[in-house]
């Protein structure tokens, strides 16, 4: 008595989450330094300019997002947006969304975590970003 196994793949469970969105395949040129482009947490772009006090007021308070952000014709980093008035759940999932971010702007060179506007200015930013500089987070006093 031989009997036969059909093996089929399992069609996707209809309570599976959907795929994240692809990270996008080039990253906008930015040729000045602290010149930025803001993307929202799904890596959608929102905005791009220059300064902190304009990537400031790009930010919203109730929502998280990736910068890439230029430090120097040879230096790019990704800032991780979490607005204060974001919720956990949010943050947890930006975070699962930190890895798209990365692939999708390959040219930046490490990640610094942003949790607050007051302190977030280019000297900052240099300064988490600087090899052996401990912290890796802005945050409000």
């Amino acid at each position: 008595d031989t009997s036969t196994v059909n093996f089929s793949p399992a069609a996707p469970s209809p309570r599976s989450p959907p795929p994240p969105p692809p990270p996008p395949t080039m990253a906008k040129a930015l040729g000045a330094n602290n010149d930025w482009v803001y993307y929202n947490d799904q890596m959608k772009e929102v905005s791009s300019g220059n300064g902190c006090s304009a990537l400031a007021s790009s930010m919203p308070d109730d929502a998280c997002g990736f910068v890439l952000f230029r430090i120097n014709e040879n230096a790019h980093t990704i800032l991780q947006w979490k607005g204060p008035n974001v919720s956990a759940i949010k943050k947890v999932k930006a975070n699962g969304n930190l890895q798209s971010a990365i692939d999708g702007l390959p040219i930046a060179k490490g990640v610094i975590e942003v949790l607050g506007k007051k302190n977030l200015t280019s000297e900052t930013i240099y300064d988490r970003w600087a090899p052996g500089s401990g912290s890796k987070v802005i945050q409000d006093d």
